[in-house]
């Protein structure tokens, strides 16, 4: 006959048993009899069965410390009781985490990673030629009628001038002006000073971009001349370039810079207002580093500020381009200074009252409406009516468009054919 041995502690059954629901007195008493009694697999297997049930209850237990004896028992072959023997031990055991159920969710989340995208910017062009860009977008009809001209001032001259520069002087109009031939290609400094000499009426000149070395080539013979420039950039693709080439041709002196825009019309052409406004804060930055410290605005219909008033928010003053020409529900051309004085207004209202410096307003003398059904006639008279009747309405703040020929714009006539045709016939 063979014998076999089979050794259980009172520390391991323990271990096992502190994860079910019995107490500390049922688990000595369940460690006594199996001393006492010598019995078998039955009720190991008992104990098993009572340590899986165990798991899938609540539980609660401390550290205890048990006095027990190590149980050996002998069996047979075909696993009978032969004999038994006990030895004492005595162990310290810490008992498992308090659970509540036999649950796979976890009380503590991992941390998410899932993160917000950063916002993406549109870039108005990929191009960082500045030209003007099309003045065909018709504005809406009157929101209200002006009270008074004074209703649309210019901002003040403690706002509107930059480093050096004082105030809009002069008859307080302005002109728009693009120094290119009719070709397209750049006008020398002295085909510019030829120009301004025809805008002697005009104290401040507005130019668009820093292509053709414009900066360097404007702003010097305006300041011979008396006159104040409104420097910028049409598109915001490239803002930190564009803006380095005006500080670079600037060359330190910002004597006679009236204000600086960013973008011209860029919301309008359907750009994000939001890029507009971090290229108006960009460009802040940029500039003050460079010793600037007049205003910084952003150029846009009045369509598009009433529509996002954050971009005049971000401005040191509002800004808009406002053409009667466009307004079908006009009433004629002797119309338009009253009717742009009133959207004007209506800017001012949106940008928290502050003064708004019309941009460009004006009227062109030709175009192709036979079959394009223009919302107004435009033409020679026309113009001069339009242009009489702007400069009785506003004092002061507004700027003319344009202060020169328009011809190089040919290549793109627009919807109505009228982009070459918007030069002043008598200035």
């Amino acid at each position: 006959m063979k014998v076999g041995v089979f050794t259980l502690t009172a520390v391991s059954l323990l271990q096992l048993a502190v994860a079910q629901p019995h107490s500390l007195s049922t688990l000595k008493v369940a460690l006594q009899r199996e001393a006492e009694s010598h019995a078998g697999h039955g009720r190991r297997h008992e104990l098993k069965h009572a340590i899986h049930e165990g798991r899938d209850a609540g539980v609660e237990t401390d550290f205890v410390t048990v006095t027990a004896s190590e149980v050996i028992i002998w069996v047979d072959e075909a696993g009978s009781f032969v004999s038994a023997e006990t030895k004492g031990i005595q162990q310290t055991i810490a008992a498992p985490p308090k659970t509540t159920s036999d649950s796979s969710s976890s009380s503590t989340e991992p941390p998410s990673t899932s993160s917000t995208p950063a916002p993406t910017t549109s870039a108005s062009s990929s191009s960082s030629s500045e030209t003007p860009p099309s003045t065909t977008e018709a504005p809406p009809p009157p929101s209200s009628e002006p009270s008074s001209s004074s209703s649309s001032s210019a901002p003040s001259s403690s706002a509107s001038s930059g480093s050096g520069s004082g105030a809009m002087t002069g008859s307080g109009k302005g002109a728009c002006y693009t120094p290119y031939n009719d070709d397209g290609t750049c006008k020398d400094s002295g085909a510019i000073s030829n120009d301004l000499n025809a805008l002697s009426a005009y104290p401040l000149i507005r130019i668009y971009g820093v292509d053709c070395n414009q900066v360097s080539n404007v702003l010097p013979v305006a300041r011979q001349k008396g006159k104040q420039v409104m420097l910028g950039i049409t598109t915001i693709g490239n803002v930190n370039g564009d803006i380095g080439s005006m500080i670079q041709q600037v060359n330190g002196d910002w004597s006679g810079v009236y204000a600086i825009n960013v973008g011209n019309e860029v919301v309008n052409g359907g750009g994000n207002p939001s890029d507009v406004v971090n290229a108006i804060n960009t460009a802040k930055g940029l500039l003050k580093s460079a010793g600037y410290d007049g205003p910084v605005v952003t150029v846009d219909t009045q369509n598009a500020i009433l529509s996002n008033p954050s971009i005049c928010q971000a401005s040191d003053f509002p800004a808009a381009n406002i053409h009667a020409f466009f307004n079908a529900n006009l009433g004629g051309p002797d119309q338009a200074g009253s009717w742009v004085l009133s959207q004007a207004k209506a800017v001012s209202d949106a940008c928290g009252g502050r003064n708004t410096l019309v941009t460009e307003s004006g009227w062109p003398t030709n175009g192709n409406c036979g079959n394009n059904n223009c919302p107004n006639e435009p033409g020679t008279d026309n113009q001069a009516k339009a242009l009489s009747s702007l400069k009785s309405s506003f004092s002061e703040n507004l700027l003319l468009f344009s202060g020169g020929s328009t011809a190089w714009k040919a290549k793109d006539p627009g919807p109505y054919g009228i982009e070459a045709y918007w030069a002043m016939q008598s200035p």
